[in-house]
């Protein structure tokens, strides 16, 4: 982030700074729109080639070198990279250091040193308790020091590197985020199937077997893997169909039981 702009400011500005770049823009920006001959239905974004205005596209450059040396977040950083078409060797150098940094910001924690006070002459004596004090300014007697996680910078390195696995290709790169983010294999796969990645037939496996996995995922997998539709949805939906079965043969149970309950007491 640059000067005093928001993060969302600085994210919606890449749509004009792109486009003045790289002379591609959109023409439309795509919804739902309806007529008479085909009802409600969705139109896509036309993406286009527009006209390059010299002048726009060296301020768009200059725009991004200074979002891509000064931003606080890497994923914007990337952003900015990506649309200069900085060397893609020198991307992945950098990510490399961007990941590091963030890993370590995940497990950042703040020292907290508390400090016992010499009693004060006419007091009953009791000590006072003071934190956050630095040791260079602190009067007293150190107690002890603790190590508190530093929850703010936690999240933004978190939320930092989920847009980077968003947005980052390759694959390869990807699953380096992946790691740090403790994502695990099967769903690290899932997550690919559905960007559109080709897996081979035992990653495919992986995800179509997996439990607690995507359900669009698995359903994509085993139909990638050639098995019939109708047994790929009964194996992706049977703990639902088990639970729903459950469900009923209980409810019959109860009404089995109220039945003849009601017969009985209509003796």
């Amino acid at each position: 982030m640059t000067g005093l702009q928001s993060l969302e400011e600085v994210l919606l500005e890449f749509v004009s700074l792109e486009e003045d770049f790289t002379g591609m823009g959109y023409r439309s920006y795509g919804g739902w729109t309806s007529n008479d001959k085909y009802g409600q239905y969705l139109v896509e974004p036309e993406l286009v080639y527009l006209s390059i205005d010299p002048v726009k596209k060296e301020n768009a450059q200059q725009r991004l070198q200074q979002i891509y040396n000064s931003s606080g977040w890497y994923f914007v950083k990337y952003k900015a990279a990506k649309i200069l078409r900085i060397n893609d060797d020198m991307i992945s150098n950098q990510l490399e250091n961007w990941l590091a940094d963030l890993k370590i910001k995940l497990g950042a924690t703040n020292e907290i040193t508390e400090y016992n006070s010499p009693t004060a002459g006419g007091y009953d004596g009791s000590a006072q308790i003071w934190y956050d004090i630095p040791t260079s300014r602190a009067s007293g007697i150190p107690l002890e020091k603790n190590l508190e996680v530093d929850s703010e910078s936690k999240e933004k390195a978190r939320k930092d590197l989920n847009e980077l696995y968003q947005i980052v290709y390759p694959r390869e790169e990807r699953l380096k985020i992946a790691r740090v983010l403790n994502i695990d294999e099967p769903n690290f796969l899932a997550d690919e199937i559905l960007r559109g990645s080709n897996l081979g037939r035992d990653e495919l496996e992986k995800v179509y077997f997996g439990l607690n996995l995507n359900k669009e995922a698995r359903l994509k997998a085993g139909n990638n893997l050639g098995y019939p539709g109708f047994n790929v949805w009964m194996n992706v939906n049977k703990e639902d169909i088990t639970e729903i079965a459950c469900s009923v043969t209980a409810l019959g149970l109860v009404s089995g039981i109220g039945y003849g309950l009601y017969r009985y007491f209509s003796w």
